[in-house]
C-alpha cells in the first residue's frame, strides 16, 4: 500500500474526532509551561525545534493506525 495522502490521513479518526489535535496541543502547551517554570533551559528555538520534531512524529506514527 502507498503512502496516504494528506486528506486520507485527515478522514483518519484520530485526526476527525479531535483526539490527535487535542494530544498534540496538550503536549505544546505543557512543554511550554515545563520551559518557562524551568527558567528557560533551552532557547525559545530549541523549544519550537523538538516540538516541531515531536509533533511530526505523532502525526507521521498516527497516519499508520489502523481504523
Amino acid at each position: 500500500m502507498g503512502a496516504l495522502t494528506h486528506q486520507q490521513i485527515a478522514e483518519k479518526s484520530v485526526f476527525a474526532n479531535g483526539f490527535l489535535p487535542n494530544l498534540i496541543s496538550a503536549q505544546f502547551i505543557e512543554a511550554i509551561v515545563w520551559w518557562l517554570e524551568q527558567e528557560r533551559p533551552y532557547s525559545s528555538r530549541q523549544i519550537a525545534t523538538y516540538s516541531y520534531h515531536l509533533m511530526r512524529s505523532a502525526l507521521r506514527e498516527a497516519g499508520t493506525w489502523e481504523e
